[in-house]
């Protein structure tokens, strides 16, 4: 027989992978234009056919609440950039799709001041955000977030605000909204399990909040970025997104849970894989619900595009209205770069409340889809807003015109379709809410006219019968005129028009052209007492109409102003008259006063324009200059006229009266030396173009108030002044980011690019009035405190209020007044608690009030604390008890003094321990107190007290008790041990909780048990105790459940169910294996027992004979009821000897043994050296060591080749080991047998257990 073993090496190769001044916002306003669909794929992209327009936030209007301060004052740039930072926390909400967004994945969308968020119906979140076009062609960045497995969402609008918002978009009434829902926050619902999203957004960011249910598993929220280059952290926890231009932030994540109904924090970071985020929140109360915020901050990527405010005006109740245009941005439809450079622009308009604080509502009003002229030119997509009125009951006009050949027009309106051309001219009517588009029309001509179709509303008058009159400039030969009006022929050129439509803008009631072949405008229109019309505008022809006996019938420049006045049927030329000089003249402004004169304004650039003796100016300064003249009703005398202005251009756009019959004439100067008077608000020109605000006598001879404003209107007429009934001046326009603004108004914040439309209120006298104050009588006073009283007017402005106050007229301490800051222009109380004072103690104080204008002092009045008690202390019940704490209650009544308290408690009335120290203020009523203590003992008696102590004394409360709480016994079943065949040990631990605790074990073959061991005390300690039972009368080899049940005067609890098997009564399996790894002076001696079920020991026994001479020690191999191996190595054997050998095994049942074996002792040595390192036998080939070696022999091979034919001609018991070192004692490297050939010559060859080591 031929057995070689073999040595088998193997390897673990181990890789291991590497593993985000709150003001209430009730009102809210966007201008909505309509956006292509949201299809979100790619990367960045900069051409724009690719985008549509989309929502702009610029579209809210600055508001100014009271007078704008300097810009060159400290303290108002220093409340500029309070108010700025606050305005970033206004929260604004988001709005419902529908059908805004043409795209229905779309559900909720928002702007921020710096960016648009869109949320879709598969829980995709979209940033579009906008970037200056200063310097790159690129207007923004798209970024997407998406939550990796989630493919659908439950999606719902929360806190529903108070917000209007109207959408008028296209001539489809239909698909008009109004009132559309607006949200301050939006739900995902549940995106993973357990796990709810959030959405909040606020002034210039996105807060998402991740609501995390107790139980929930923070790691499975896990969000994807799209649209960026890449995700990083940096050193402050921040995760940075990387963009094409620049870094979007999301701030460190925090975590929070609250517990007892405080707020606490928990620890949490951002972690990173890829493109995903996701959280890390180390240790945290899983039983309670987790909240976790990361926000998205950055101003996003900054800028926005141009907004315009051109024209304002006031409802009876005081409202104000403005109107102007703004440049839309797109929405995305790629992620990464956009351009947002768009020539398209849309009307808007927007309500305020007199103080500018509040924005009412807003509306957008425009089309989107360019109108085209019969030679195929394409509109510009564009709307102009050129004037706006309001009738008798408060419905609000505007007019303009518009690019569009979808401007929403309403049914049954008197031209429903554009007619051609650059432009059409529109009539809009909206209720007073801006809810509803009641009426709206086109007005114009078709595009085949002299400059391709240009008409133009410009100005907008309405009868006391509610008739509609409308005026501006037509280059259409064909615009609609009416049978007898007093010209129905196009002259070509430029033509000016007036128009009378019916209050709903259904019938045409009249309509004529009015002027000559070349260029004439119309720029405003009036009503006059009689019901007739009057305009003025200009024109660049000799040959426009005049009247006989009119002022002026001869035109002497190139261009030149004029005045006309219709009968209201516009069949007659009632007057008209040149106004002008020697170059070239306009006139734009118009108003009529109570004796039926009027005042008209304009540009001159004539050296010698008409002035009158004793004017204010009667000297032309350079270039253009303002002119405002008074002139009658019948045009034929020129009562009063002057000049204003600089040495730079300057117009007169618009003029109006104030009740007093003073004179204000606003428009746009280029002049760094424009009149100004010594109190104006502002006396310093700005450095460019800027409106300017000038008040004159009814005579102007004087030159009441003029003051500039660092903002711009570049239209020639536009209104852009309008006076209340208190004669305060409200102004808009348009500018930059310098632009000054007050605490409290609606926007504080420039919100991008070179223009945002600004509102401003000034005084009659255009300067900033100071406040008034006024200090009153103090009341309830005490030994400590005391209530100081008295008014101010805040004269129209944002005004804070304080009290100073001290024992001297130095006073030394100051205290701001409960309802500062005030607005208002009527005297208003105010009041400060004051607490901390001395007793007995005569006190000075007096009232300031601070506003832009300067600050106002009270007069000082003094008053006298009274004299002070000990405090009134009473101890009440505790509340709160726990196991281990409470909270101890009382009142105290300083009684006038500075009082502090703290509460005694222990188990005896000694007490022995105290609560902190804490102030009870100095009041003259009782003040609820508590403190919460903790680290008590399960269920003791505690007693308590309330101490308090002020400078008069000391007062202890009476003596409380209260216990605390114990706990049902906690329980734990142990294993069972000692398990025989019919006996056990059952265990366990007890917790008593501080109650006296019993226990027994339940046992049985099924957990309904059946069986009990008797009750036994587990003691009243709050620490944990081992319990045992023994039970017997079991069956062998029979499986049992058992659990520990304990019991207190507060419940029963239950361990769990663990279970054991009894033993059999057989005795153990023997079986005596191969010896292994045999030596000249040891082997490895094998085998396996089976314990059937009962504790088992079990030995070798081994020598020369099978009566054997040595046996090893004992081992435990427990009670199972399968094989378990058995290897033990023996040493100090005799060389070249035959050893027997066999397994031994006893338990409770007997001693079994397995069959005899053995093993040869012998070691023959092989290295090609012949040297062996000093160990005999040594051979030099294998061959040799095989033909000496005895049967069982082991043959160590030193490592190396050896290129043999190995001959076997005999039977052989031998094993071959390779891979030997020089001194054959370590075994370093594995024996490969590269050929192994066994031939047979003759008979039969057997093989058996080859072995190769």
């Amino acid at each position: 027989m031929e057995r070689m073993a073999r040595n088998v090496s193997f390897s673990i190769v181990l890789t291991f992978l590497p593993l985000f001044i709150v003001y209430p916002f009730n009102n809210f306003a966007l201008s909505l234009s309509e956006p292509t669909s949201v299809t979100v794929v790619g990367q960045g992209f900069s051409d724009k056919s690719t985008v549509g327009p989309d929502i702009d936030s610029r579209e809210l209007l600055i508001g100014i609440e009271g007078r704008i301060g300097n810009t060159k004052n400290p303290s108002i740039s220093s409340v500029k950039k309070n108010m700025g930072d606050k305005i970033r926390l206004l929260q604004v909400p988001f709005l419902e799709n529908r059908n805004q967004i043409p795209d229905n994945k779309v559900v909720f969308y928002t702007k921020t001041f710096s960016g648009a968020v869109y949320i879709t119906k598969d829980a995709k979140l979209i940033y579009s955000l906008p970037k200056s076009h200063e310097g790159d062609s690129l207007g923004g960045w798209v970024i997407q977030e998406s939550f990796v497995g989630v493919s659908s969402c439950n999606i719902n609008g929360e806190e529903k605000t108070s917000t209007k918002v109207s959408w008028f978009k296209g001539s489809d009434p239909s698909k008009w909204e109004r009132d559309i829902p607006a949200y301050n926050l939006v739900s995902l619902g549940e995106i993973y399990s357990g796990i709810e999203v959030k959405l909040r957004a606020y002034g210039n960011n996105v807060e998402k909040l991740f609501f995390v249910k107790p139980g929930k598993n923070t790691q499975d929220i896990t969000v994807k970025v799209e649209g960026n280059d890449s995700l990083r952290l940096n050193e402050a926890g921040e995760l940075e997104i990387l963009t094409g231009l620049g870094i979007v932030k999301m701030t460190k994540p925090i975590a929070y849970q609250y517990k007892e109904g405080k707020k606490q924090y928990v620890n949490v970071a951002y972690t990173l894989k890829g493109q995903r985020y996701g959280f890390k929140v180390p240790n945290y109360d899983k039983t309670k619900l987790l909240i976790i915020d990361p926000l998205l901050a950055s101003t996003f990527l900054g800028g926005s595009d141009q907004d315009y405010g051109r024209q304002i005006a006031i409802d009876s109740n005081g409202n104000i209205f403005v109107a102007g245009f703004t440049y839309s941005a797109n929405f995305p439809t790629t992620l990464g770069a956009y351009d947002t450079i768009n020539k398209d622009h849309d009307v808007f308009i927007s309500k305020f409340n007199s103080s500018l604080t509040n924005l009412l509502s807003s509306t957008f009003l425009g089309g989107s889809v360019p109108g085209s002229s019969g030679s195929g030119w394409v509109g510009p997509d564009a709307e102009y807003v050129h004037d706006l009125i309001l009738d008798k009951n408060n419905n609000i006009y505007v007019v303009g015109k518009t690019g569009c050949s979808d401007f929403p027009t309403t049914p049954g309106a008197y031209d429903t379709a554009y007619n051609g051309g650059h432009y059409d001219g529109f009539i809009s009517k909206l209720d007073n809410t801006l809810q509803n588009l009641l009426a709206s029309t086109y007005l114009g001509a078709s595009a085949s006219s002299f400059f391709g179709g240009i008409d133009s509303v410009h100005s907008i008058a309405i009868d006391g019968d509610d008739n509609v009159y409308v005026a501006g400039q037509t280059d259409g030969s064909d615009f609609p005129t009416t049978s007898g009006a007093y010209d129905q022929t196009y002259n070509g050129g430029d033509e000016g028009f007036i128009s009378k439509l019916n209050s709903d803008l259904t019938n045409l009631l009249a309509s004529t052209y009015l002027g000559t072949s070349e260029y004439d405008n119309i720029d405003r229109i009036i009503i006059g007492n009689n019901g007739d019309i009057y305009g003025v505008g200009s024109t660049m022809s000799s040959a426009f109409p005049t009247t006989s006996g009119a002022y002026s019938t001869e035109m002497d420049g190139g261009k030149a102003g004029f005045i006309f006045n219709f009968a209201n049927d516009l069949q007659t030329l009632l007057a008209s008259t040149f106004i002008g000089g020697n170059r070239y003249d306009g006139a734009q402004g118009l108003v009529l006063d109570s004796s039926g004169n009027l005042y008209v304004s304009g540009k001159t650039e004539s050296s010698n324009f008409p002035t009158t003796p004793g004017a204010y100016n009667t000297v032309h300064a350079n270039g253009n200059d303002i002119f405002v003249l008074k002139i009658d009703g019948q045009l034929q005398n020129l009562l009063n006229s002057t000049l204003l202005g600089g040495r730079d251009t300057d117009t007169g756009g618009f003029v109006t009266i104030g009740s007093d019959g003073t004179v204000y004439v606003s428009g746009r100067t280029a002049s760094s030396d424009f009149p100004t008077t010594p109190d104006a608000y502002d006396r310093t020109y700005p450095g460019t173009s800027c409106i300017y605000i000038s008040k004159f006598d009814a005579n102007l001879s004087n030159l009441m108030a003029s003051t500039y404003i660092d903002g711009d209107s570049d239209y020639r007429s536009d209104k852009i002044m309008a006076l209340d009934s208190s004669g305060n001046i409200y102004v808009v326009g348009n500018a930059g980011a310098s632009f000054p603004t007050t605490p409290g108004a609606y926007d504080t914040t420039h919100n991008g690019s070179t223009n945002d439309a600004f509102v401003a209120k000034f005084d009659s006298n255009l300067s900033a009035s100071g406040p008034i104050a006024t200090t009153g009588l103090a009341t309830s006073i005490a030994s400590g405190s005391a209530t100081l009283n008295g008014t101010v007017n805040a004269n129209g402005n944002f005004t804070t209020v304080t009290f100073e106050y001290g024992t001297s007229i130095s006073y030394g301490s100051t205290i701001t007044a409960t309802q500062s800051p005030l607005t208002g222009t009527t005297a208003q109380s105010v009041s400060a608690g004051l607490t901390g004072l001395t007793p007995g103690t005569t006190y000075h104080v007096r009232a300031y009030a601070t506003n832009s204008a300067g600050t106002a002092y009270g007069d000082d009045v003094t008053f006298t604390t009274t004299n002070a008690l000990t405090p009134t202390v009473t101890t009440d019940t505790a509340t709160s008890v726990t196991i281990d704490g409470a909270t101890l209650n009382g009142t105290v009544n300083p009684n006038g003094a500075s009082t502090t308290y703290y509460f005694e408690y222990g188990i005896t009335t000694s007490y022995g321990s105290t609560t902190t120290v804490t102030e009870a203020g100095s009041g003259t009523s009782a003040v609820s107190v508590n403190a919460s203590i903790s680290g008590l003992e399960l269920n003791t008696t505690y007693h308590f007290r309330l101490v308090a102590t002020n400078s008069v004394g000391t007062t202890n409360g009476s003596d409380q008790t209260f216990t605390t709480n114990a706990l049902t016994p906690s329980a734990s079943t142990g294993l069972a041990t000692s398990v025989a065949s019919n006996t056990a040990t059952l265990n366990g631990t007890i917790n008593p909780n501080g109650a006296s605790t019993t226990y027994y074990f339940e046992y049985g073959i099924t957990t309904a048990y059946g069986s009990n061991t008797i009750s036994t005390s587990a003691g009243s300690g709050t620490s944990a105790v081992s319990v045992n039972a023994n039970i017997a009368g079991l069956s062998e080899s029979t499986t049992y459940h058992f659990r520990l049940v304990a019991t207190n005067s507060i419940g029963t609890i239950s361990g769990s169910d663990q279970t054991f098997t009894t033993s059999s009564s057989a005795g153990p399996t023997v079986t005596t294996g191969s010896a292994t790894l045999i030596t000249s002076e040891s082997a490895i001696l094998k085998g396996k027992v089976n314990p059937n079920g009962s504790n088992t020991e079990a030995y070798f026994e081994y020598g020369t004979t099978t009566s054997y001479e040595s046996s090893t020690p004992s081992e435990d191999i427990g009670a199972g009821t399968s094989s378990v191996a058995v290897n033990v190595t023996i040493s100090d054997l005799i060389s070249d000897t035959t050893y027997h050998y066999r397994l031994t095994a006893t338990n409770i049942y007997g001693t079994s043994s397995g069959a005899d074996m053995t093993f040869y002792t012998a070691i023959v040595y092989v290295s090609s050296d012949d040297s062996c390192g000093g160990n005999i036998p040594c051979y030099s080939t294998i061959q040799a060591a095989i033909d000496a070696a005895e049967t069982e022999s082991v043959i160590r091979i030193l490592q190396g080749t050896f290129d043999e034919d190995i001959i076997m001609d005999q039977t052989y018991d031998l094993i071959l080991s390779g891979g030997w070192d020089s001194t054959f004692t370590t075994q370093s490297s594995n024996t490969v047998f590269n050929s192994l050939t066994i031939t047979g010559t003759s008979g039969t060859v057997e093989i058996e257990n080859i072995d190769l080591q």
